[in-house]
């Protein structure tokens, strides 16, 4: 009797020194998970991505910082950014975003926010304007998916893809995977998919095309008989 007695004071005793720890320990998990995750800050920085001493990309950023992972650098404000090719060529230059995360193993770069970007043509000036909300570069695929409210600009034209749009860095070639719009002064153009050689300055159209031509009054009889059906 004397010894059940004891083994119900003793857990009695342990309830009552864990129910009053409890306050101290939800105050302590409380005040960690408030705690600021960031390690390291730098303001005004160039971040540079290697793979086997080549370089895979280079961004400017107005602040950095770091985290509990030495790998997941988190940047804001990126000013001018490059993704390179197999080469070493730029294949995407004047990179600007809101807020970009970078991973060193892996070797990935996401931008988020407010996306423009200039996809290069060779030794051309006739580089094509991208605007987005997000992109993603995986260096173990060399590819670069860019979506959200997808537009590229020429001064010829603006290309508007339904989903998102995938970049071949090593080859310099985009792909269209779903329906898109083209549209330019007196055009439009619609199809299903789209592949389109950036150094080339062509494109190749598949599925479903169907071209469409702005009417206009005013046709002379100078026109020829054929151009003005067309139209």
């Amino acid at each position: 009797m004397n010894k059940t007695f004891r083994i119900i004071i003793f857990l009695v005793f342990i309830a009552l020194i864990i129910l009053f720890l409890t306050p101290f320990f939800s105050k302590a998990e409380f005040e960690e998970s408030q705690e600021n995750p960031k390690k390291i800050e730098i303001k005004g920085s160039q971040i540079f991505g290697y793979d086997k001493k080549e370089k895979i990309w280079e961004v400017n950023v107005d602040y950095v910082w770091t985290g509990r992972s030495k790998f997941l650098f988190r940047a804001e404000n990126l000013t001018l950014g490059r993704l390179f090719g197999s080469k070493g060529q730029v294949v995407v230059d004047d990179l600007k975003a809101k807020h970009v995360k970078v991973n060193s193993r892996s070797k990935t770069l996401f931008a988020f926010n407010n996306i423009s970007a200039a996809f290069i043509r060779g030794d051309t000036n006739k580089n094509i304007v991208v605007e987005a909300n997000e992109l993603k570069y995986y260096n173990i695929s060399k590819r670069t998916y860019i979506k959200h409210n997808v537009i590229l600009k020429q001064a010829e034209y603006s290309i508007f893809p339904s989903d998102q749009l995938e970049l071949d860095n090593s080859r310099n070639i985009a792909y269209i995977n779903s329906p898109f719009v083209i549209t330019s002064t007196d055009l439009e153009v619609t199809a299903n998919r789209m592949v389109i050689n950036i150094d080339n300055d062509e494109a190749e159209l598949y599925k479903n095309i169907q071209i469409k031509r702005t009417a206009k009054t005013g046709l002379t009889e100078d026109y020829d008989l054929r151009e003005r059906i067309l139209r």
